[in-house]
């Protein structure tokens, strides 16, 4: 999973603050072996310098290498973030200087060695696999105190005779001198030592620090727009190649979570009269005049949130291990409550190049069900790219990440076709605050080539996503109760992957019961099946694919919903009369469209879906995919509101919307994305007359007439015409289709699918939606 659309500087500033965590392969010698660095400059921006052990300065930026024994200082306006190769992540603020006194990381003893001299400023750590391995050689040297950690999160202030400092998360820290100790495993407590001093008591950090702050940050973000340097999709420290991961662990619904370590707030020291300090960290850090000691009196929580220290997974794994347990915290009990925020991280491919991740989501929770959705922004024109979990108190558990992207195969030139990738991968993080104001996950996993049978790894990749709350939608104060059933219709753009301007199948169902599931508002569940069948004629059906049920799903509210698609029976797929087979590993998922993407009509929900097969007959690799599978779904109306309108005579007027895709064997681009409008008239009073259903769909600049057909093909069940449901436009054939149902109270709403083939080849499937 990687996001080349980005612009490439050298000094690179996330949307919100967030961490760059980078997965690297471990290294095979000691860290500054052969001229290895010891770390590499991954976030940049300003004037940042390095002094090496002879006296000599050069300027950094992004990918810059670092080495033992240089001096890091930035000026006013500078900020930095180095990624060590055990993972440990430094930021410095501005005015800050750090020395990396000694480091030797050596991955095959897990052992290895981190000690650094802050002399002054701002800086945060999220310790690496040192802090694991060998905690006791860890450690931050100050003018006032030693700072030791314990596989932990901790940030701090510096001056010439003071020190402040704030644990953030995992096991702990020791703040210590010659004059005492004190042990910190709480977070969002810290402590201030003085020159001479023993360190003081720690304290807890004030929660209505949090809103004060807010207004803070956000007024800097908007100071503090331009940005400046390169980042790169390709990494210019080469990695290692990763070895092909298994996604297996922690994938079942019910399998238990990776144990969650605490992301408490980001903390800030405030100084008196001085300007106040952020810690943001993948944003870099700002930095205040640090002349005076810091006061703890008067404490600030960023609106960021740090990530979990993340137990880096090795090469046969891919999801996080995340350590230690957080603190407590309240949630709430009903209601919906949304996230904005960023993704950032770094993918590796199986050829060793990097790349980088930067992208934002939102994410929205039930806190009744306890469930969670969240999406990715990607690139537009883009499949989606989404994620599902479960809440477990504050803990993020169960997160699924799925979806699909085209990548640029290696040495492939610009008319080459794109690869075609499943993302798979998982997480898990927490949600804080006294509000429950943040949120924040860690995950892996990788991008798997959808083409061949074995779908081998492509590229792995590491995640961190966090974000604040949005404000609370009044209308979302209660969840959603209940369970109900849900017919509907779909579309199905499916293509031979070796292939795919030949032997293109077009997958539709007629009846809305052969897509049909429960959604169980309480359990935040769905559960059902989808078949379909090929309308260009091949004999291929799907018949009976899971949604849901045994495999992961997350209800949120009855527009926000999505599922895992699967085939447990391995009988899914019929081509002819060969033997039927089930679905791949990887990219099979349904999930709705964003909610405010487009509501085509009330009463309904619509979205996308995707299955990769193998075709039973042929062998060849098949691919059903969006944007051009749809569909379209929701409560049907009961058959005697439906026949209460029939008794009255009603003729009912809907508008809507229609989504299809044009298929052109003729065209350089054969599959193309439409959207038009829809206007149909429906005559209840003599519902199962001939053309008791018709109208239009206006689309591609052509007007589509639809109709019911004779007699008989319209009820109070819905209506469906398979032999010139289409007309209008010259050479439309006669097997054109037209399917629909009734959905909300009394008939509120129809939708349904329809198919206009054109004796030329070419033809538009689609899903539609009106309300009257």
């Amino acid at each position: 999973m990687k996001n080349s659309s980005r612009p490439l500087t050298s000094c690179r500033r996330p949307f919100v603050a967030l961490l760059l965590l980078l997965l690297l392969a471990p290294l095979t010698v000691l860290a500054e072996e052969v001229g290895q660095p010891a770390a590499t400059v991954v976030a940049c921006r300003g004037s940042v310098q390095a002094i090496n052990a002879k006296g000599e300065m050069r300027t950094l930026a992004v990918k810059s290498p670092i080495h033992k024994e240089d001096t890091i200082k930035t000026d006013k306006g500078g900020r930095i973030q180095i990624l060590f190769s055990d993972n440990t992540i430094y930021s410095l603020g501005q005015n800050s200087e750090m020395k990396i006194a000694e480091y030797r990381w050596q991955p095959a003893a897990n052992q290895g060695t981190l000690k650094t001299k802050v002399k002054e400023g701002v800086f945060r750590v999220m310790g690496g696999a040192i802090t694991k391995t060998s905690p006791q050689n860890f450690t931050t040297e100050t003018p006032a105190a030693t700072i030791g950690i314990r596989g932990s999160m901790y940030a701090g202030t510096v001056t010439s005779s003071s020190l402040s400092v704030v644990f953030q998360g995992g096991k702990g820290i020791e703040v210590s001198n010659p004059f005492g100790t004190v042990a910190i495993s709480r977070p969002g407590h810290g402590t201030s030592v003085a020159m001479n001093s023993a360190p003081e008591q720690p304290r807890k950090l004030s929660e209505q620090d949090l809103a004060a702050f807010s207004s803070e940050v956000s007024a800097a973000d908007e100071e503090d727009e331009q940005q400046t340097g390169e980042t790169g999709e390709d990494n210019g420290e080469e990695g290692a190649t990763q070895e092909e991961q298994s996604s297996e662990s922690g994938e079942e619904e019910g399998a238990a979570p990776a144990a969650a370590e605490s992301a408490a707030e980001e903390t800030l020291i405030d100084e008196p009269a001085a300007e106040q300090l952020v810690l943001d960290e993948p944003a870099l850090l700002d930095q205040g005049d640090t002349t005076q000691v810091a006061d703890l009196t008067t404490v600030v929580t960023d609106t960021t949130v740090d990530a979990p220290v993340i137990e880096l997974p090795p090469p046969n794994e891919t999801a996080p291990v995340i350590d230690s347990t957080p603190e407590e915290v309240t949630v709430p009990l009903d209601g919906i409550s949304s996230y904005f925020g960023t993704l950032t991280g770094t993918s590796t491919n199986s050829d060793g190049t990097t790349g980088t991740i930067d992208d934002d989501l939102w994410m929205e929770v039930n806190w009744h069900s306890g469930k969670v959705l969240g999406r990715i922004k990607g690139q537009a024109g883009k499949p989606p790219i989404f994620f599902i979990g479960k809440l477990s108190g504050n803990l993020l558990t169960n997160i699924r990440i799925l979806g699909n992207e085209l990548q640029t195969p290696p040495g492939a030139v610009a008319t080459d076709p794109p690869l075609v990738t499943a993302i798979h991968g998982s997480a898990s993080g927490t949600i804080v605050g006294a509000a429950s104001e943040l949120f924040n996950f860690s995950g892996s996993g990788g991008s798997y080539e959808i083409e061949p049978a074995n779908q081998p790894l492509h590229d792995s990749w590491t995640v961190l996503g966090a974000g604040s709350r949005e404000p609370q939608d009044p209308t979302d104060l209660v969840s959603p109760r209940g369970v109900a059933t849900w017919k509907g219709f779909v579309v199905g753009v499916s293509e031979n992957m070796a292939a795919i301007n030949a032997d293109r199948r077009l997958f539709m169902n007629m009846n809305p019961g052969d897509f049909a599931f429960t959604m169980d508002m309480d359990n935040g569940t769905v559960n059902g099946s989808l078949s379909a069948f090929d309308v260009n004629g091949s004999n291929a059906r799907l018949l009976g694919i899971d949604l849901g049920g045994a495999l992961a799903s997350a209800v949120v509210l009855e527009d926000n919903f999505a599922t895992e698609l699967g085939c447990a029976t391995g009988d899914c797929i019929y081509s002819g009369t060969a033997a039927p087979a089930g679905l791949k590993k990887y990219g099979n998922y349904l999930v709705s469209s964003a909610p405010g993407e487009t509501d085509i009509s009330d009463y309904v929900t619509w979205g996308y879906w995707e299955i990769a097969y193998q075709d039973p007959a042929s062998g060849a690799q098949y691919h059903t995919h969006g944007p051009g599978s749809r569909w379209i779904a929701g409560a049907p109306t009961p058959a005697a509101e439906v026949n209460e309108l029939v008794n009255t005579s009603f003729t009912g007027h809907y508008s809507g919307t229609a989504f299809a895709s044009k298929i052109d064997p003729a065209a350089a681009q054969q599959v193309t994305d439409l959207r038009g409008t829809v206007e149909i008239d429906v005559d209840f009073g003599h519902i199962n007359a001939a053309s008791a259903v018709q109208g239009v769909i206006n689309l591609d600049g052509l007007q589509f007439k639809v109709n019911s057909g004779a007699a008989g093909n319209a009820s109070a069940s819905g209506f469906s015409n398979t032999a010139y449901g289409v007309t209008g436009p010259a050479g439309i054939m006669p097997n054109s289709t037209f399917n629909g149902a009734f959905y909300g109270p009394k008939a509120h709403s129809i939708a349904g699918n329809f198919h206009a083939p054109f004796s030329s080849g070419k033809s538009y499937t689609g899903i539609y939606g009106g309300t009257r």
